[in-house]
């Protein structure tokens, strides 16, 4: 039941309650600003209850108020009538006993026609029962939760209360020299804040959300008095270290100047006792920090930012920036933390308080609340990750708390560890993103070399086109044919092996053979693109100590002088050549070096072995289920480890290659009319070399039929959606030269 009041005692709202007001009338999840708190009875007096609550609001007007409007300012002034307790009858069913809760705390508030809080006690059968107390955060607050608690558990108990506490001033405006001063601390921070950088997000974080979900979890006693060690080992409260742990693990996801809100309490002598809303919310800007930086030293950097702000504590965030839109959340990620009293006693009642009751609603993408318990209860830690499902699968905002604690965990036990070294995952997770997904070994020939395998294929398909070039055509049987021939020549020319063979030929039908002829020596081949600079080729092959270079051409000065013999490619003779006394490479043997681009410093040579050469294309000859149907486009300048790929995975799979010519990689069109004409299915090249084809303008249909490789860079999302949607199949692959070609392959989904 609800007592009717007169009217009387206006007082002007704070700047924070007006902020809280014109939010509320603008509309987003008013529900926010509930603030549920929950007391479970194993027996209770309800006439005692009765009783007390009617003492606790005569005591804090707050409870019974209003906000209403007049002539332009907001006023705080008692409602027409006091909250009392409302009784009901409790379902059966336990489930839905929580579903009515759920809806009771979410059940709105008339700022206009108050009264702002209400007091429901649902009662079972058994005598058990709960109260479910609501306040509207115009006029409550996390430590009015326990001066609630404290006076109505003394009211229950026969105590007579003592007087009203002091009307809470609104609070005059600020000084304008502390404005002034506020501005210049938070501007230029706030506009070099950015998003954070969250795992799992479905759009983009936002600091004003509607429904919202939790992940509780809970640091028991003892590690509790733990994390309040290492807070005093490294300098900070308890409040700062949790603080600073939060900020590590947002610098740890990549973000770099990410603030954190936090309520700060306007609260003044006088005031303890009193209930109302003396909160000011403020960013907490990330300090500059190297991830080498012990955690120790970026706790103190944190502690050092957070009280840089406290001058201002009583100053409206939107008198320091203005401009601001109204919003539920200051930003898009905040923490909440408070250390509470202890648990009073409702004398024989049983009674069980739950500090920290979520109100289903999410008032940015994360809030971290934090209740610390009191010392005297062994200063138990409840936390609970409040976020925006819209924003965060529950997937992943339980790894997000997860990886908080496993971080905190590490914090506490070692705080001297440099940032980049806490650890963030924890063992199951862990296990899940190094071991499951790498668990890729799958048998395959690997006593077996990539010539071997071409042998056995163009046995099993001789009369099979092998290989389309501007020049000819090779079938299977021509093809080995002329690595036969190919391979007497270099054997004459002194090849033996264990050599280094390097390579200066352009893109014709010989090109496979000449790959094929130096691994049946037993030697390895080194590439130099012709198109490559003369000098940069001659360095690589004083370098490499390559014994010949097998040229079809006359190669440019620098490169003959550092040559130290140089073989012309023969010509293909009519008749069949015999083979020659086996010589090929084994399994261990080097099949080909490459140097790198040299970005770092001088190009070094990288070995690449038969093993696992073999092993990346039987891999993606799975993969790609890779068979006779399938023709692949030789796009890649033999310089390139990738070349590997699309030169020898159809020659080993009966499939057929189609070498670009020369310059053909930078012609769009060019590209896509050879892809239509000789009906290439698989084509590999750089996002660089996509968007070549795809900004074409006509022949894109070309591409409707083909299986897409992209690596060798970034492949950027707008173009991933773009290439996808223009593509039968698309995969994004990613490895360095050092393990052979790609190290990485994903498939990517139809609306990436």
């Amino acid at each position: 039941m609800s007592e009717v009041l007169s009217l009387s005692d206006p007082i002007p709202a704070s700047p924070a309650q007006q902020g809280v007001w014109l939010t509320d009338r603008l509309g987003p999840a008013r529900e926010a600003f509930h603030l549920p708190l929950r007391i479970s009875f194993d027996r209770a007096d309800t006439s005692a209850l009765h009783r007390a609550v009617t003492a606790v609001t005569e005591r804090h007007p707050a409870l019974a108020a209003r906000l209403v409007e007049r002539d332009g300012r907001i006023w705080q002034e008692p409602a027409t009538q006091r909250p009392g307790l409302t009784l009901l009858d409790a379902p059966g069913d336990e489930a839905t006993l929580e579903q009515l809760l759920d809806a009771d705390a979410a059940r709105p508030f008339a700022l206009e026609t108050g009264p702002l809080s209400r007091f429901t006690l649902y009662r079972r059968p058994d005598g058990s029962s709960e109260l479910l107390i609501t306040a509207h955060h115009s006029v409550f607050d996390g430590n009015s939760k326990d001066v609630l608690v404290r006076d109505l558990a003394a009211a229950y108990d026969g105590v007579a209360l003592p007087a009203s506490p002091a009307a809470a001033p609104a609070g005059a405006a600020a000084d304008p020299d502390t404005v002034r001063r506020a501005a210049a601390f938070y501007g230029p921070r706030w506009a070099a804040a950015t998003d954070p950088v969250l795992p799992g997000t479905l759009r983009a974080p936002a600091s004003s959300t509607g429904a919202g979900e939790s992940v509780a979890w809970h640091l028991d006693g003892v590690e509790a008095k733990e994390l309040t060690a290492a807070a005093a080992t490294v300098g900070t409260t308890v409040f700062e270290f949790l603080l600073a742990a939060l900020h590590g693990l947002l610098r740890r996801y990549g973000g770099e100047a990410v603030p954190v809100s936090v309520p700060l309490s306007t609260r003044r002598p006088g005031l303890d006792a009193g209930i109302g809303m003396f909160v000011n919310e403020l960013p907490v800007h990330a300090p500059a920090a190297d991830a080498s930086q012990p955690f120790a030293a970026f706790a103190a950097a944190v502690r050092t930012e957070l009280r840089a702000g406290y001058p201002f504590r009583a100053v409206p965030f939107g008198a320091a920036v203005p401009a601001l839109e109204p919003r539920l959340g200051l930003t898009a990620v905040s923490l909440g933390y408070r250390r509470r009293g202890p648990d009073p006693d409702f004398g024989g009642t049983g009674a069980r308080i739950s500090w920290a009751v979520h109100n289903r609603t999410a008032r940015n993408t994360l809030h971290l609340q934090i209740v610390e318990g009191p010392d005297a209860s062994g200063g138990a830690v409840d936390f609970g990750l409040q976020y925006d499902p819209a924003v965060l699968a529950p997937d992943a905002a339980r790894r997000i708390a997860g990886h908080y604690r496993t971080l905190l965990a590490g914090a506490v036990a070692a705080p001297g560890t440099p940032l980049r070294d806490l650890p963030l995952l924890d063992p199951a997770e862990l296990h899940a993103v190094t071991v499951a997904p790498n668990a890729t070994s799958r048998p395959y020939p690997a006593d077996r070399t990539v010539l071997d395998l071409v042998r056995a294929q163009a046995d099993a398909t001789p009369a099979a086109i092998a290989v389309s070039a501007a020049d000819r055509r090779l079938s299977y049987r021509e093809l080995l044919d002329r690595v036969d021939e190919l391979t007497a020549a270099l054997r004459a020319g002194g090849v033996r092996p264990g050599d280094l063979v390097a390579l200066h030929l352009d893109r014709t039908a010989d090109l496979p053979a000449a790959l094929l002829a130096v691994l049946a020596t037993g030697s390895a081949y080194l590439p130099l693109d012709p198109g490559y600079p003369a000098e940069r080729l001659a360095l690589v092959l004083r370098d490499s100590g390559a014994a010949l270079v097998l040229a079809d051409r006359e190669p440019s000065p620098a490169v003959a002088e550092a040559a130290p013999a140089i073989l012309r490619l023969p010509a293909a003779t009519e008749r069949a050549p015999e083979r020659a006394a086996d010589t090929a490479p084994g399994p261990d043997d080097v099949a080909y070096v490459l140097y790198t681009s040299g970005s770092t410093g001088r190009p070094k040579g990288v070995s690449v072995g038969h093993r696992a050469l073999v092993n990346l294309l039987t891999s993606f000859a799975d993969r790609l289920a890779a068979g006779p149907a399938h023709t692949w486009l030789g796009l890649t300048s033999l310089s390139f480890d990738i070349s590997a790929l699309e030169l020898y995975l159809p020659l080993i799979t009966g499939g057929r290659l189609v070498l670009a010519p020369e310059g053909l990689a930078v012609d769009g069109p060019g590209l896509l009319a050879l892809i239509g004409a000789e009906g290439v299915t698989h084509v590999q090249a750089t996002p660089s070399g996509w968007r070549v084809m795809l900004t074409a303008g006509t022949g894109l249909d070309a591409l409707s039929g083909v299986t897409g490789l992209a690596g060798g860079e970034a492949l950027p999302l707008p173009l991933a959606r773009t290439l996808r949607g223009r593509t039968a199949r698309l995969f994004n692959v990613y490895g360095p030269t050092e393990t052979t070609i790609w190290s990485t392959c994903a498939e990517l989904p139809a609306e990436p």
